[in-house]
């Protein structure tokens, strides 16, 4: 299709450029959000509104199942292909020859790396690598090897203390405890949890941890939080973040690509109230606030998660021991499936 061709994915030098470029293919689409939902769905595809609507609003890569459903939607799917070159070139910070430095999303920019700062993300202390997940990873020009080293050495030494440092501009407004009374911890509590590397684990299923895994019944392409196995060489690790007010951002870094994802309430979409790990990590989004909630009941020494943003709180799906059930947020019943051991690690 011409006007596709036009576009040309495969001259996008950064995340920020490709997703001008989606919104410029929506436009000439002339599709709203719920039709490129339903054109999706014909292709078979998964496409919420809500997720695209959100993809489109950043200035970071869509995961590779969304941007090609997004182009098969546009009328574009002999395209796809192209797209997706485009963003895997980008995600692994290759740079188009016929390139310029550009502003937006390179170093010293607005965009990618910038992301990263934005997000409160990156590395964790230690980890050399600054590769975000699925879609903000930063696009940086090739240095020799010796020079590459010692600057990231710098950088991590430099901004490894203010990645993981409390965020005090992130916490609700100042009514939101007025508002929501449920939301603030019992003044029977002494206990919270530490910001730093941790383990959390069901009550009810204390033989597994929160972590990584898909939705039953593949109802939705991309991961969500899961009662799952504790080890093992995709299991993310997961890191607490205080995000001031009392509340914490769930971090779990990938341990293929070390990207770094929030846990954030999906609040629509097919699996409405599930888990999903974003690469974005916002300052202000508190579908992406947890508060530690320190409880005794049923088992001593637990802790309820609850989202800033609602009165309900974190549950495993399905209340099976052992077995790989879907997190999801629920009213409040104070069952063992909703209390959590949270444990430095």
């Amino acid at each position: 299709m011409g006007a596709e061709e036009e576009l040309a994915p495969c001259d996008a030098r950064n995340a920020a450029e490709l997703v001008a470029l989606m919104r410029r293919l929506k436009e000439r689409s002339g599709l709203t959000f719920r039709q490129l939902e339903q054109k999706a769905e014909v292709h078979g595809d998964v496409l919420a509104r809500s997720t695209l609507a959100d993809v489109l609003r950043r200035q970071s890569l869509p995961r590779p199942e969304t941007l090609l459903a997004f182009v098969r939607a546009c009328g574009a799917g002999d395209q796809g292909d192209i797209w997706l070159e485009a963003r895997r070139r980008i995600s692994a910070g290759e740079v188009p020859d016929s390139g310029t430095p550009g502003e937006a999303g390179e170093p010293g920019g607005s965009g990618g790396a910038g992301k990263a700062s934005a997000a409160g993300a990156g590395s964790p202390p230690g980890d050399p690598s600054t590769v975000r997940r699925e879609g903000a990873r930063p696009h940086r020009p090739r240095v020799p090897v010796a020079l590459g080293v010692a600057t990231a050495a710098l950088l991590l030494l430099v901004t490894g203390a203010w990645i993981f440092a409390p965020d005090t501009e992130s916490s609700p407004p100042a009514d939101t405890a007025a508002e929501n009374p449920s939301a603030v911890p019992s003044a029977a509590s002494a206990r919270s949890p530490v910001q730093g590397w941790s383990r959390i684990r069901p009550v009810g299923s204390p033989g597994s941890c929160l972590t990584e895994g898909r939705a039953a019944r593949g109802v939705y392409g991309s991961a969500v939080a899961v009662q799952g196995p504790c080890t093992g060489s995709a299991q993310p690790r997961t890191y607490l973040k205080s995000v001031g007010g009392g509340l914490f951002h769930i971090q779990w870094e990938h341990p293929v690509d070390g990207g770094i994802g929030c846990l954030t309430v999906l609040d629509n979409g097919p699996v409405k109230d599930f888990l999903e790990p974003w690469d974005d990590c916002g300052s202000t989004r508190l579908s992406q606030h947890f508060r530690m909630e320190a409880v005794d009941e049923p088992v001593p020494g637990g802790y309820r998660i609850r989202p800033a943003h609602t009165d309900l709180c974190v549950s495993i799906r399905g209340q099976a021991r052992d077995a790989t059930r879907e997190a999801v947020q629920k009213p409040c019943d104070g069952e063992a499936w909703q209390e959590f051991f949270v444990e430095p690690v």
